[in-house]
């Protein structure tokens, strides 16, 4: 637990471990204890402090989301138990944040955080389920792009083919999708794939590790929040 940078996260992941299992949640031991530079922690120790304290994330938030009012509720990497998929798959985003909007309903950002993994994994299989759901909601030209269009970007494709079908549900008005990483990780090519396969006005969104903590660091001038980049963004600490 020496991994977490407060005892409010600490915490956190205790809490959420406790219940992972009746929930079918996406976590897993010993890696989320053992794995330093892994994104499961990061996410803890990035959006922890935000999820428990939802005025200073409405402020963070509010420098990315246009007529974002405030955010009711930011959690870590637990965003779709996989039960209840609707990809029937084991989708889910690392973050997300929902929150209420000014002129009045809800919307949701679902982030999805590579750090130290990559994105060079054989290709996920396209499974009938997912051309079903991008043909429902749109997300994705298949007939331009192709049948295989999607598949090699699936590891960010998919969470935003799941987070607008949840947006057009009716339970949100608007639903967001970036994917966020440091400076130097390929994930950067799965995000171009992927924008070869997306339906006009489906675009995932980019954002680099620094930029973020760049912004969490105008917020709030925190121990926590200088050990946050300390940790990850050293020069050389992913090497």
């Amino acid at each position: 637990m020496r991994d977490y940078l407060t005892p409010a996260i600490r915490g956190l992941v205790t809490e959420e471990l406790g219940r992972a299992k009746a929930e079918s949640k996406l976590y897993s031991a010993p890696r989320i204890y053992d794995s330093l530079l892994s994104s499961q922690p990061l996410c803890f120790n990035l959006f922890g402090e935000l999820a428990l304290r939802l005025d200073l994330a409405t402020e963070l938030f509010r420098r990315r989301i246009p007529g974002l009012e405030r955010v009711t509720r930011a959690l870590r990497a637990l965003a779709r138990p996989r039960r209840r998929t609707l990809l029937h798959d084991n989708t889910a985003f690392d973050v997300l944040v929902e929150y209420t909007l000014r002129a009045g309903g809800r919307g949701f950002l679902g982030i999805e955080v590579k750090y130290s993994e990559d994105v060079r994994d054989k290709p996920a299989a396209m499974r009938p389920r997912y051309l079903e759901v991008a043909q429902q909601m749109g997300c994705f030209d298949v007939d331009a792009g192709g049948r295989d269009g999607v598949a090699p970007a699936a590891a960010v494709a998919r969470p935003l083919a799941g987070g607008r079908a949840a947006a057009g549900s009716g339970e949100f008005h608007e639903g967001l999708a970036v994917v966020v990483y440091p400076r130097g990780n390929e994930c950067a090519a799965a995000c171009a794939t992927y924008r070869g396969g997306a339906a006009r006005g489906c675009a995932l969104g980019r954002m680099g590790l620094e930029d973020l903590v760049a912004d969490v660091q105008a917020c709030s001038t925190e121990a926590w929040v200088t050990a946050v980049g300390e940790r990850y963004l050293a020069e050389g600490v992913r090497e």
